[in-house]
């Protein structure tokens, strides 16, 4: 085979697709080696310390404001809190304020603040409730 005519083609390791000159993650990935436990932490103390602007964004009826902080840092906040959650309960107790912020989420969409005040009441127990479980 020639050298670029099929790149990717002639090497002894399979290719991660035909588009791409990447091979696919595997046990000798340099990716696996990496410890991303100090920034996920980070990342979940700064959305705890977002978590109080809801109650604002309820009592007087920001709706928008609600949906907004639940994408701009918080974004990053399920990569983080899956990567931290080790045991079976810490991913249970992850998957708890997962549901909790769509809850919130779907209650500001329908404007509807009993079901927004519900959510975050939760949303504050069980993310306390996850920090507790990751050792935080």
């Amino acid at each position: 085979m020639s050298e670029g005519a099929a790149f990717g083609t002639d090497q002894n390791a399979p290719i991660y697709s035909p588009y791409s000159q990447y091979s696919p993650v595997s046990e000798k990935s340099l990716s696996n080696s990496v410890d991303n436990t100090a920034f996920y932490k980070e990342i979940v103390s700064n959305s705890e310390k977002r978590l109080p602007n809801y109650q604002g964004y309820i009592e007087n009826k920001r709706w928008l404001e609600i949906k907004t902080e639940n994408t701009r840092y918080l974004y990053s906040l399920r990569k983080a809190m899956n990567g931290l959650a080790t045991t079976a309960s810490a991913k249970a107790a992850a998957k708890k304020v997962f549901l909790d912020l769509e809850e919130l989420t779907y209650g500001s969409t329908t404007k509807n603040q009993e079901k927004c005040e519900k959510a975050y009441a939760a949303l504050k127990t069980d993310f306390a409730d996850y920090k507790k479980q990751v050792g935080m």
